[in-house]
């Protein structure tokens, strides 16, 4: 018969990791941790076989979870560029000259985490990170003019600036104001009240979808409830400053206003009674002098319902309105209805010059009606100290560099550098305690300044005043 030999079953090669290389060496480990920080990754291997080579063996590997496939390599040696935080498996397998593999792979176990130094690196720079929110909400809150507009500066800049932020919710003394998705309810809330004055004045809410469970995000939280409130208060503070020297003003305009409408109620009275009386006597009227009359006295009755008009909204209370486009000479017009007849019965001249073009600006117009008031009430004052001689106030607009300014110049005493230099200052003032408190032009400077505007004055001892402001332009992107 025939004899058969069996083939010997082939010998498998072994295959051993001896080291991985990363911030140092680590040598004939099965499993090991290395920070992030390591850096470039290596492992180091060999393989073993009575029959091939060393030169001549090849290997295959791959790092889970991160390798795709398998890799083929005849070097020893293979690299990986940092890793990011997680757990991999280092797998290799020999493969000898008759392309048998190894029975089982030799492994190492990698374990990346997170560096201490980097834990201190990403707190250091949230903090910095939420400091420049912080700032940039305080640049934000910082023009202002209203609550409205802190309110609104206050959202708009939380809803940009931080990350993970769905929703806010607002509410200041009962009124409401949402930005994002404020009527989910899936939505995490975080919750801190508005307090100023010792009193609960609202409360802000940030919806998130995920939970805020660091400390220093609380604090973050608190700061920024702090921020919104100091600016409130701020603006409620300007408010009623605002109203009360609003109340100043309409008391120095008591006399002119009663001039103002005693003259046309007098000529509609003086009218209305003798028609009354023809009719008494029944003497024939001619239609066409009737007309004229009456037309007379209309004209004269709107005049009045104007100047009441205008009264009553510059007494209007604009804390909670938001600033409109106006241009600077219907300031100056509305001032000089109030003001205009006591500037006459005073002896002044009022002279215009106001620029056609005048572009226009964005703000609060009653307000800066009471800057001019204020303006022409000081240049009235000052005029009332010369002994003779013509008295004049100057009004003049005019566009600048982007800017619209105004002037109001009157040739009186004037002042000295050291009196000019303190004009601005609260309650300083060269009037006696029952013609002037000294808020007059430091409220008008502050109402310049939160429109974006700046106020000087340039005075010469016997040369007169001068008073400018200048207003930025509202700006075109269209």
């Amino acid at each position: 018969g025939i004899t058969k030999y069996r083939q010997p079953s082939p010998s498998p090669p072994g295959v051993v990791v001896d080291a991985v290389v990363a911030d140092k060496r680590y040598d004939n480990l099965e499993s090991l941790s290395i920070p992030t920080s390591a850096g470039l990754i290596a492992f180091e291997f060999h393989g073993i076989s009575f029959k091939t080579r060393r030169e001549a063996m090849v290997f295959r590997y791959r790092l889970k979870d991160f390798d795709r496939d398998w890799q083929n390599t005849r070097e020893t040696r293979v690299e990986y560029p940092p890793l990011p935080i997680g757990t991999y498996t280092f797998e290799v397998v020999a493969v000898d000259r008759d392309l048998v593999y190894s029975e089982e792979p030799a492994t190492v176990h990698l374990n990346v985490i997170r560096d201490p130094r980097d834990s201190r690196i990403d707190t250091l720079d949230r903090e910095l990170r939420h400091l420049r929110d912080l700032h940039r909400l305080r640049s934000a809150l910082e023009p202002a003019r209203s609550i409205e507009d802190s309110v609104t500066a206050t959202g708009e800049t939380l809803m940009a600036d931080l990350p993970g932020i769905q929703g806010i919710l607002m509410v200041c003394d009962e009124r409401e104001w949402h930005f994002g998705r404020c009527e989910e309810q899936d939505l995490l809330r975080y919750e801190r009240t508005l307090v100023w004055n010792g009193k609960i004045r609202g409360r802000l809410v940030l919806l998130t979808e995920r939970a805020w469970s660091d400390a220093w995000e609380q604090a973050f939280l608190d700061e920024i409830a702090g921020q919104v409130s100091r600016a409130l208060e701020a603006r409620e503070l300007e408010m009623q400053l605002l109203r009360s020297s609003r109340l100043v003003s309409m008391g120095q305009m008591a006399a002119g206003m009663a001039h103002e409408l005693s003259q046309p109620l007098g000529a509609v009275s003086t009218t209305v009674g003798d028609v009354y009386l023809r009719l008494l006597d029944e003497i024939d009227l001619p239609p066409d002098e009737l007309k004229e009359m009456m037309r007379d006295s209309a004209a004269l009755i709107e005049r009045m319902e104007h100047t009441i008009n205008h009264l009553r909204m510059f007494s209007r209370d604009t804390s909670q309105v938001s600033g409109v486009v106006f241009s600077l000479n219907e300031a100056v017009h509305s001032s000089l209805k109030i003001v205009g007849t006591q500037l006459k019965n005073h002896g002044i001249e009022v002279v215009l010059d106001l620029a056609d073009d005048l572009p226009e600006v964005e703000g609060f117009p009653h307000q800066m009606d009471q800057v001019f008031l204020n303006l022409l009430a000081n240049a009235r004052d000052a005029l009332d100290e010369r002994t003779g001689g013509w008295k004049r106030i100057e009004i003049r607009t005019r566009p600048k560099d982007g800017r619209v300014i105004g002037e109001v110049t009157d040739n009186g005493p004037g002042m000295d550098v050291a009196v000019a230099d303190q004009v601005f200052e609260p309650f300083f003032t060269t009037k006696t305690a029952e013609h002037g408190t000294g808020l007059g032009l430091s409220i008008s400077y502050a109402i310049v300044r939160n429109h974006g505007g700046e106020m000087i004055c340039e005075s010469r001892k016997g040369k007169g005043t001068m008073f400018q402001v200048s207003l930025p332009v509202i700006r075109n992107d269209s």
